[in-house]
């Protein structure tokens, strides 16, 4: 079973079923659904942990071109052994009181996250607005990256007001990354001058419901 059918059949398993049940009370049938929640939720993890595994080089690369000096770190936060579906069992015991106490599903995917560090640091908890603002970038052009050699074709970029809080070194090295790429690009921003010179792109302008095209005044 490929990573993205698991993604879709685990959703319809947790979010019309298990959670229901617990809601309900009905804890022997949110039970019932465990031994089908172990697969899919098993090759979700293990994609995730690939994934983060490949992509932190790229991460790391894609920062340093959008002018990040830090040393950068991208993590997934969640239970590895997981990844095996004959470790599922044991970790819905040992949920299960909480589970029913809480009337939530605590063990899968859904409880995990992908971390972004900076200089070791969480960059969500410690890094500037211009650091989060980058690295966010950086994982939207890795997330690109992926879809694009998954599928074989590039996926449009949609970047809205990005560079308003981004000092001028970040601007520049965003507006040269954003130079030559094969993909449609779109960036947003509520005035001119919030947009660098070097942004090498056509300029089109929202007025009064239309759309014009040319230099903004």
């Amino acid at each position: 079973m490929r990573w993205w059918q698991s993604s879709r059949l685990w959703r319809c398993l947790l979010f019309s079923n298990p959670r229901s049940a617990l809601r309900q009370g009905r804890t022997d049938l949110a039970q019932s659904f465990e031994s089908g929640m172990a697969g899919p939720g098993a090759v979700i993890i293990a994609a995730r942990l690939a994934w983060t595994g490949k992509t932190g080089t790229r991460f790391g690369t894609e920062s340093v071109a959008l002018g990040e000096t830090g040393t950068t770190g991208l993590r997934y936060k969640g239970e590895a052994a997981l990844a095996d579906p004959e470790a599922w069992p044991a970790a819905f015991e040992a949920a299960r009181r909480r589970e029913e106490s809480r009337g939530v599903t605590l063990v899968g995917p859904q409880r995990d996250d992908l971390l972004l560090d900076l200089d070791g640091h969480s960059t969500r908890d410690f890094g500037s607005t211009g650091q989060q603002r980058t690295a966010a970038v950086a994982l939207k052009l890795c997330e690109l990256a992926t879809i694009a050699e998954t599928r074989g074709t590039e996926p449009a970029l949609l970047l809205d007001d990005v560079f308003a809080e981004l000092d001028e070194a970040r601007q520049a090295g965003l507006a040269e990354r954003l130079k030559g790429s094969e993909r449609q690009v779109f960036v947003t921003a509520p005035r001119r001058d919030e947009l660098p010179d070097s942004l090498d792109l056509p300029l089109f302008e929202v007025r009064e419901g239309r759309v014009h095209a040319g230099v903004l005044r």
